[in-house]
């Protein structure tokens, strides 16, 4: 098969033909040199007609009113297309006078023997066809507490009362609006559980005479083996409802049941009134606050008013032993009345300082210009660092303390 030889191609491509040109006409008008075109040059002016301008219009008498409301419908509807359905605004499907029933003094059994099954195994369904209904809500949490309803079950009458003061305020108001609970759960649950507090403060804090020095004992065991009474039923019945409380706290916290500002400066305003490291009232603030710690780091200025606060508690628990390069006194380290609280207020200045260090930055501002947890950085109280305070026996706490390092000097560089 013999080939094409491509030695004598040539070495350009040959042209397509004639570039394109516009037709032209003979004796066409712009090829006429008249004064104008000569001067001014050639213009085409084409002569249209009405009817061929204008030939696809059609008469029709349409009103400016007519108009206008059209195109008000238009926006009506785009405006009820874009906006979001308000699912609050729904029609509560509970009948208030069919599945509630206000508490009377009459109805003693009813209740002993409704909430012995509401903590039981009866299925919730027919517990909600008849929901008792308290005229105070602090009496739902005695109960609760008297019982020992589980924590999913108590939030379900939570609930059901809730909805119940919904449909209720609904009814009422002209105009439907959705109550916030919220804030109402939240102040009722904190001033119930301020009246425990205060019962239970009589025990954890008393105090003796003993050569004109007041000492302060804050155990059971301590008040015991100084002659003082033991705990007594009404103390008892406020620890044991002080701590269903604080776990049933927990859980609405977690649902959304209660105010998160509100609930975490309450914490807060308890702490600020511990003046001293001895007070009893330690043994119920601090571990709470404990629960929370993560709440709080999602908050600078909580933040900082949480570590302000405890410095000033566990500065005088701490000692700078020179000789033991800055770590706690034995003694202190060794106290069965001080060490849990020295552990869990260290770990909450801990945690902070690992997850929330831009609230400890140090700050000029000037004394008495602000107020004092902003004024320098709330470690200037501490006659140690954050890395050296005591910590409860793992097998991490060295990593700990180098992560602690790391993020003191991220705010103090």
């Amino acid at each position: 098969m013999a080939c094409l030889s491509m030695e004598n191609r040539p070495l350009k491509k040959l042209r397509l033909g004639p570039p394109d040109v516009y037709p032209q006409d003979p004796k066409q008008k712009e090829d006429e040199l008249t004064p104008v075109n000569v001067k001014q040059g050639f213009s085409h002016t084409p002569n249209l007609n009405q009817s061929e301008e204008y030939g696809s219009a059609k008469n029709h008498n349409f009103s400016l009113s007519k108009v206008q409301t059209f195109i008000n419908g238009v926006l009506t509807k785009k405006q009820e297309i874009n906006m979001l359905p308000d699912t609050g605004r729904k029609r509560q499907l509970i009948n208030p006078k069919e599945n509630f029933h206000n508490v009377t003094p009459k109805s003693k059994m009813f209740i002993e023997s409704w909430f012995k099954d509401l903590a039981g195994s009866k299925p919730l369904i027919n517990l909600g066809k008849r929901v008792p209904i308290f005229n105070k809500k602090e009496e739902i949490f005695i109960q609760l507490s008297e019982y020992q309803v589980p924590m999913s079950r108590a939030i379900w009458l939570i609930k059901m009362t809730s909805a119940y003061s919904m449909a209720i305020s609904e009814a009422k108001m002209k105009k439907r609006q959705v109550p916030d609970s919220s804030q109402e759960w939240t102040s009722t649950l904190v001033r119930f559980l301020k009246e425990q507090i205060v019962k239970l403060q009589d025990f954890y804090q008393k105090s003796i005479i003993v050569g004109g020095a007041q000492a302060v004992f804050a155990s059971n065991a301590t008040a015991y083996h100084n002659g003082s009474p033991l705990m007594t039923d009404e103390q008892k019945l406020a620890l044991r409802q002080f701590n269903y409380c604080q776990q049933l706290c927990k859980v609405m916290f977690e649902e959304g049941l209660l105010e998160c500002q509100d609930f975490l400066q309450w914490q807060l305003d308890m702490l600020e009134k511990c003046k001293t490291c001895d007070d009893g009232l330690l043994k119920f603030v601090v571990p709470m606050i404990l629960q929370y710690v993560e709440e709080f780091t999602q908050c600078e200025i909580l933040s900082r008013k949480l570590v302000f606060q405890v410095c000033r508690r566990i500065s005088p628990l701490l000692s700078n032993d020179q000789s033991n390069e800055g770590s706690v006194s034995l003694d202190v380290g060794n106290c069965g009345q001080h060490r849990s609280v020295l552990i869990q207020m260290s770990a909450i200045i801990q945690a902070v300082v690992l997850h929330c260090p831009t609230a400890l930055v140090w700050n000029h501002a000037g004394e008495g210009k602000m107020s004092s947890h902003l004024v320098g950085s709330p470690l200037d109280q501490l006659p140690l660092p954050p890395s050296a305070l005591p910590m409860a026996p793992r097998f991490s706490n060295d990593h700990v303390r180098i992560f602690i390092c790391l993020s003191t000097q991220t705010f103090l560089v």
